[in-house]
């Protein structure tokens, strides 16, 4: 069980978010009202951005007056712009994701070397074919 916060999602997760707290689940029915259920995937992100920009958006932006039922003009207005915005925040997280840097190890026989060059408690300097090989890996 996790939140995701340290341990990342690998696959399929199932998620349950009771409605209310004051109300005991009954579980002799299949699909109690008081529970909400359903499944995630480590594509979530990527899933709720395409959702959204290739079905949820074309079919708003196309919807006619009468299709609003009883929205005002300002109200229409309102949640299609709000929604436009989600989907300009969701890309861009997604964009976000895509662009992680990752940079290459360097040579553990450096590892005590750094570690006093980082907490700048070593009054020695840094050997030259330790700085020779950072330059190398990050040009």
């Amino acid at each position: 069980m996790t939140d995701g916060e340290k341990i990342k999602l690998k696959g399929k997760g199932l998620y349950f978010i009771r409605v209310k707290r004051s109300e005991k689940i009954n579980m002799s029915i299949a699909n109690d009202d008081n529970c909400l259920f359903g499944e995630i995937s480590e594509h979530s992100v990527k899933t709720l951005d395409y959702l959204i920009n290739q079905i949820y958006l074309p079919i708003i932006d196309k919807m006619q007056k009468d299709e609003w039922g009883h929205c005002t003009g300002e109200q229409k207005k309102e949640f299609s712009d709000q929604l436009h915005g989600f989907s300009t925040e969701l890309s861009q997280a997604l964009k976000s994701l895509k662009n992680n840097i990752s940079l290459p190890s360097y040579n553990q026989e450096w590892k005590n070397d750094v570690k006093a060059c980082i907490q700048q408690s070593s009054t020695k300097a840094p050997k030259i074919e330790m700085i020779e090989q950072f330059c190398t890996l990050h040009s």
